[in-house]
């Protein structure tokens, strides 16, 4: 528990926490989208001749590019290969949410006290009524 006098440093302070915590979290995932994507694309059978070119422009997100460089006869497989990737790369980052929200849950259990939280009230027992 926190006194009174310090309530609003520690409200504060989490606010903060939560807000860097945030822009980490979002590039940390945004890092695993875009690796995971890269991945995917890189490892389909693309044309030969546009293979790196293709993979740079899925990596960079710019799947309309991609499609643009490869040739018309290719770009229907190509569109599936994107879609394939997208989704893998989706779920590559919902999965690494959930982990690490169930990791968070568990180190604050971990981390509360009995003793840090706080007592409860106990209600005042009724007066018998003389009478």
């Amino acid at each position: 528990m926190t006194d009174e006098q310090r309530s609003g440093m520690v409200a504060g302070t989490m606010t903060s926490l939560a807000s860097i915590g945030a822009g980490i979290g979002t590039a940390g995932l945004g890092v695993l989208y875009k690796a995971e994507l890269a991945g995917v694309v890189a490892t389909a059978d693309l044309p030969a001749g546009q293979h790196d070119a293709i993979s740079a422009a899925a990596a960079e997100g710019d799947a309309q590019r991609a499609l643009e460089l490869a040739p018309p006869e290719a770009r229907e497989g190509l569109q599936r290969v994107f879609e394939e990737a997208f989704a893998a790369s989706a779920s590559a980052v919902l999965f690494a949410s959930a982990a690490l929200a169930v990791f968070t849950m568990c180190v604050a259990l971990v981390l509360i006290s009995k003793r840090n939280l706080p007592k409860p009230q106990q209600e005042a027992e009724p007066k018998a009524q003389e009478g």
